[in-house]
């Protein structure tokens, strides 16, 4: 998880939000590396075009905020890299169904 972290937190620096972090957009790389995809859904601070309002991302893995549509900003991308460490700890998914 700390590749992942590193990479969010780059992400974070350059106010990009991911929205979507889940283990599908967590690749590992043959040498162990990792990389963070599927920025499809990112918010962008410096954007008009990425708001908030409709629900956007994977429900198991969103924080509380983006579930009630609200606005997101880091720490919600860091709550769903928690939510996939505990399926990595426990496996199984935080919040089934």
């Amino acid at each position: 998880m700390l590749p992942v972290l590193a990479a969010l937190g780059m992400a974070h620096e350059q106010g990009v939000v991911h929205r979507d972090i889940k283990p599908a957009n967590i690749i590992l790389l043959r040498g162990g590396g990792v990389k963070v995809a599927d920025f499809g859904v990112a918010r962008i601070d410096s954007s008009e075009l990425t708001g908030f309002g409709p629900v956007v991302g994977t429900p198991t893995y969103m924080s509380p905020e983006g579930l009630q549509g609200k606005r997101v900003d880091g720490r919600s991308d860091l709550y769903s890299a928690g939510m996939v460490l505990l399926e990595l700890v426990t496996g199984q998914r935080p919040h089934p169904g």
